[in-house]
């Protein structure tokens, strides 16, 4: 049950990210899941079953979507685990936790769709821009007509560079964290490193199992 709950984690996890960013959405393809399984990534059944949902129901179910079924899988066979007595469940504890964990990373996992999607128009960073270039073209004479010393207005005017344009710069840092806008790509942009957190993930997936197989005393 482990393996299988700890397999079907590690797909949700690339799923998860391939449905979000462009770089890694090539293993929702009919090729990338091919290529999966031709490595030992996906059995031959679970390729079959996801090919097989989407031709069906690929209003439902889109290449986007593949995610859900994992999802389902994990929860399905935690459930059967439960009823065949691999897993504990007293008076039911056990299952609803199951499923009070899985409706919970279900919401976390669609909440990303929404934040990404809600990121402010390219539009008003560009606006934003153009006012703090403005502004900081204009503050030399603005300043000098206050203080009426050279030396105060260029030390005011390197102060107001870097704390504005500097603030600026580090805000179009993270217009784009999955790297799938590349109007950003030479204004450098930070990009989260997905294959950090699916490494991580993986190597998370059997981390009970494993701590758990050896144990000082009798069972």
């Amino acid at each position: 049950v482990l393996d299988d709950v700890a397999h079907f984690s590690r797909l949700f996890h690339c799923f998860l990210w391939a449905s979000y960013a462009k770089r890694y959405s090539v293993l929702l393809t009919k090729a990338g899941l091919q290529t999966m399984a031709c490595r030992g990534l996906l059995t031959s059944d679970q390729y079959k079953v996801l090919c097989t949902l989407e031709e069906q129901h690929p209003n439902a179910i889109p290449q986007s979507s593949k995610l859900v079924p994992l999802l389902e899988w994990m929860l399905i066979r935690g459930q059967k685990g439960c009823d065949e007595r691999h897993i504990r469940d007293p008076y039911g504890v056990t299952s609803k936790s199951l499923q009070e964990e899985a409706t919970g990373l279900r919401g976390s996992c669609f909440a990303i769709s929404g934040k990404i999607k809600g990121r402010m128009p390219r539009a008003y960073s560009h606006l934003v821009q153009i006012l703090v270039d403005s502004f900081l073209l204009l503050a030399p004479w603005g300043l000098h007509s206050k203080l009426l010393n050279t030396g105060s207005t260029i030390v005011c005017v390197g102060m107001l560079t870097l704390f504005y344009g500097g603030l600026l710069d580090l805000a179009k840092a993270f217009l784009d964290p999955l790297e799938n806008d590349e109007t950003w790509s030479n204004t450098g942009a930070a990009y989260l490193d997905l294959s950090v957190l699916i490494r991580e993930a993986n190597a998370g997936s059997t981390v009970w199992k494993n701590a758990g197989s050896i144990l000082p005393f009798s069972v």
